[in-house]
């Protein structure tokens, strides 16, 4: 069996993640985890002995509506913040991605899924890359880097 890159104790956690930021006709897909209170774009956890690319494609395999072709690392992110009792620190790599079917379905879609840890609710939303800003995805950091450059950025955010 896989094993998730993730470490946890009593109130504290790691995770090792991947995630696409997946544009289509100037739209960009982002996606609301459970009751998150933000955004995120969508990916997952990295395996054990698993490259990041491997593991954003399985990702988004297993939660996306359609195939996408992963394109260009843009940045990597130390993202420390606190949610619902626990506090995080995330290692994530974040590839630009784009959908290899151009016919693909642009409306929004709640998707269920039963993962490793319980049923995860997926809440995705396509949305104007230039009202991009006006969402509370994060980290924020790499929203802007990824509105403004597509060169590879290395960033730490503490929420």
């Amino acid at each position: 069996m896989s094993q998730d890159i993730r470490i946890q104790n009593e109130n504290s956690k790691f995770k090792f993640r991947v995630a696409g930021i997946v544009e289509n006709e100037e739209k960009v897909l982002i996606v609301r985890i459970n009751e998150n209170p933000f955004y995120c774009f969508p990916g997952g956890h990295v395996e054990l002995f698993e490259d990041t690319k491997t593991a954003l494609d399985r990702e988004l395999k297993e939660e996306l509506f359609f195939d996408v072709e992963i394109k260009t690392l843009i940045a990597s992110s130390e993202n420390f913040y606190f949610l619902r009792d626990s506090n995080y620190h995330e290692l994530c790599y974040y590839y630009t991605a784009s959908p290899k079917d151009n016919c693909i379905s642009m409306q929004d879609k709640i998707i269920e899924e039963q993962d490793k840890f319980g049923m995860v609710i997926h809440r995705f939303k396509w949305v104007d890359k230039n009202k991009l800003l006006d969402y509370d995805v994060r980290p924020k950091d790499v929203v802007q880097h990824f509105l403004s450059s597509n060169n590879l950025n290395h960033f730490v955010t503490r929420e």
